[in-house]
C-alpha cells in the first residue's frame, strides 16, 4: 500500500489514557506497539509514522471542536453510553469527548481524500 498511496500511520496514544493504568507500563506498550508497526514493514522515507501524543497538533486542535460541540452531541454517542455502563467506576470527560479526538484526527490529515 505505502508504495502506491501516500500512508499516514499513527499509534493512537492519546486513545488509551481514557482507561486508568499504570503510567509506566502504558509507556512499555507504547514503544512495544511501535516497534511491532515498525517491523511489520513500514519504510517511514515512503510514509508517515508516528505517535500521536507527539503531534501537539492532535491536542490542540481537538480542544478547539470541543469548544464548538455541543454537549447534547455528545451525550447521544452510543460509544459513551455503553461504555459508561461496563465502567461506572470510569466514567470521565475523556471517554464522553473522545469523538472530538477521533475527529482532530481525521481533520487533521484531511483523511477524506
Amino acid at each position: 500500500m505505502q508504495n502506491e498511496y501516500n500512508c499516514i500511520y499513527a499509534l493512537a496514544d492519546l486513545h488509551t489514557i481514557t482507561v486508568r493504568q499504570t503510567p509506566a507500563v502504558m509507556r512499555k506498550n507504547i514503544i512495544d506497539a511501535y516497534a511491532s508497526i515498525m517491523a511489520c514493514g513500514i519504510d517511514v522515507e515512503k510514509s508517515l509514522f508516528f505517535i500521536q501524543s507527539h503531534v501537539h497538533t492532535h491536542a490542540e486542535l481537538a480542544w478547539a471542536l470541543s469548544c464548538y460541540t455541543q454537549f447534547g452531541e455528545l451525550s447521544r454517542m452510543t460509544q459513551f453510553k455503553d461504555k459508561s455502563a461496563k465502567h461506572a467506576d470510569n466514567i470521565n470527560a475523556g471517554l464522553f469527548t473522545y469523538p472530538v479526538l477521533m475527529a482532530a484526527d481525521i481533520l487533521l490529515y484531511q483523511a477524506d481524500k
